[in-house]
C-alpha cells in the first residue's frame, strides 16, 4: 500500500505508485521519518518490484481517494516533511472535521506539489479550513502544474479557504497552476 511505502521509506528514496485507483478507509500519514521523499504517480503496473513501469500520468492516473463513511477523514497529512515530494496523484473524497479535506499539511519545508488534482474535497464542522489544502505550523509549500477545484469548507464564519487555506506563518508559492470553484465561507 502507499501507507506501507511512506512507512518504510528512508532518506532520498522515491515511491512509484501505479496508475490505479487507491481507496482509503484512514488517512495516509507521511512523517518526519520519510524527509527528502518523493511520491510518483501515473506509472504503468508492473510486476518488477525492482522498477517502475513507463510514467504517464494522463494514461494512467493515480487516484487516492478517501471511502471511510463511519468517520469524517482527510486524504493525506503531512507533517514534519523536509523536502518531500507529491507528484501527479489526484487526491479526492476527503470528508474531514479537522483541518485540510484533501491535503492538510504542517511544520513542512521545501514540500512540492506537481501535477497533482486536488478535487472533490471538504471541511466540516465549525472552525475548519482548507477544502482541498491547509498549510500550517511554517510550512513552506511549492504548488506547481496543480488543479485545486470543487473543494469546499462548511457555512461557518470562521471557516477559510475552499480551495487552499494558509495559517500562522506558513508560506506558499505557485507555479502554473489552477485553482478554480472552490467554494467557503470566506474563500481565499
Amino acid at each position: 500500500t502507499i501507507q506501507a511505502a511512506l512507512v518504510v521509506a528512508r532518506s532520498i528514496d522515491t515511491v512509484y505508485v501505479a496508475g490505479h485507483i487507491f481507496p482509503l478507509i484512514c488517512v495516509l500519514s507521511w512523517g518526519p521519518s520519510a524527509r527528502w521523499v518523493r511520491v510518483k504517480g501515473g506509472y504503468a503496473a508492473t510486476s518488477d518490484a525492482e522498477t517502475p513501469g513507463i510514467s504517464d500520468p494522463a494514461l494512467w492516473p493515480t487516484i487516492v481517494i478517501q471511502t471511510c463513511i463511519v468517520y469524517s477523514l482527510g486524504v493525506i497529512r503531512i507533517d514534519g516533511v523536509t523536502n518531500g515530494a507529491l507528484e501527479n496523484v489526484t487526491i479526492t473524497g476527503g470528508n474531514n472535521a479537522g483541518n485540510g479535506g484533501g491535503i492538510d499539511i504542517n511544520n513542512s519545508s521545501a514540500l512540492l506539489l506537481a501535477g497533482c488534482t486536488i478535487t472533490n474535497n471538504r471541511t466540516t464542522g465549525g472552525n475548519r479550513s482548507g477544502g482541498g489544502i491547509h498549510i500550517d505550523g511554517f510550512s513552506d509549500v511549492i504548488i506547481n502544474g496543480c488543479s485545486i477545484s470543487r473543494n469546499y469548507v462548511g457555512d461557518d464564519y470562521l471557516i477559510t479557504g475552499g480551495g487552499i487555506s494558509l495559517d500562522a506563518g506558513g508560506r506558499v508559492l505557485i507555479n502554473n497552476s489552477i485553482i478554480a470553484t472552490n467554494r467557503g465561507f470566506t474563500s481565499h
